[in-house]
């Protein structure tokens, strides 16, 4: 493992990051595996280049303003919408 080396694999690290292992491929998804046997379905293509069966990864997720901020206007857009048409 790289960084940290006293993580185990499904700790998760302070700044939203847990470590995976990678298990098998199933079809166009790698199985990943936490550390307490939780399993999540990973698209193929959005591995690192070389990472397969067997291989720990690290998976971080982070809030997206930019994005929420567009899914939120978005929202509205429809609920709006759908108000002015029902009435």
């Amino acid at each position: 493992m790289s960084g940290d080396q006293d993580m185990k694999a499904g700790e998760r690290h302070p700044c939203g990051e847990i470590e995976m292992v990678i298990d098998r491929v199933e079809g166009g998804y790698a199985i990943l595996v936490t550390g307490d046997g939780d399993r999540v379905s990973w698209p193929i293509g959005e591995l690192p280049p070389g990472a397969g069966p067997g291989m720990v990864v690290r998976v971080s997720i982070r809030v997206d303003a930019e994005g929420t901020g567009d899914l939120r206007k978005q929202v509205k857009g429809l609920l709006d919408d759908l108000l002015e048409t029902s009435t």
